[in-house]
């Protein structure tokens, strides 16, 4: 299974802090995270559990785009 969230793994990137991320995902009161959504519920109830194959993933996808930016 492959778990890619496009906005937790920005999150990831930018703080590399697993709590925040894991918290990005859950959401909150006021902002419901990825892993609200029913499908992705279903497939991840717990990022946690799979946070080393998500970090790894999201960094060789989204690194060399962030390499990009400063880059500019």
């Amino acid at each position: 299974m492959v778990h890619f969230y496009p906005k937790t793994a920005w999150q990831w990137l930018k703080t590399e802090d697993q709590n925040k991320t894991i918290q990005a995902f859950k959401g909150n009161q006021f902002c419901s995270g990825e892993g609200a959504e029913v499908h992705t519920q279903r497939v991840c109830p717990d990022l946690s559990e799979c946070f080393s194959e998500f970090t790894a993933l999201a960094e060789s996808l989204l690194l060399p785009l962030l390499a990009l930016e400063k880059q500019k």
